[in-house]
């Protein structure tokens, strides 16, 4: 039994620090969640629009087809 003592307070280290991480995820989550519940009403309060601009889609694209074109055998 002494014999794996050792693995099993391993383990549990490892547990403890997957469940500290979760709570860490958790907590950095719902901080960023407020923020944005925030800024999504100053945007509404101003009579912006939160949908990004065309140019950026455009651009998304463009990027987008030239990989497409460039991996593609001729």
């Amino acid at each position: 039994k002494e014999k794996y003592g050792w693995a099993v307070a391993l383990i549990v280290v490892f547990c403890i620090l997957v469940i500290i991480a979760v709570v860490i995820s958790m907590i950095v989550w719902l901080i960023n969640r407020s923020k944005d519940k925030k800024q999504k009403r100053l945007l509404e309060d101003a009579g912006l629009s939160r949908a990004t601009s065309n140019v950026s889609y455009y651009y998304a694209n463009v990027v987008l087809n030239n990989l497409m074109t460039a991996t593609r055998p001729s």
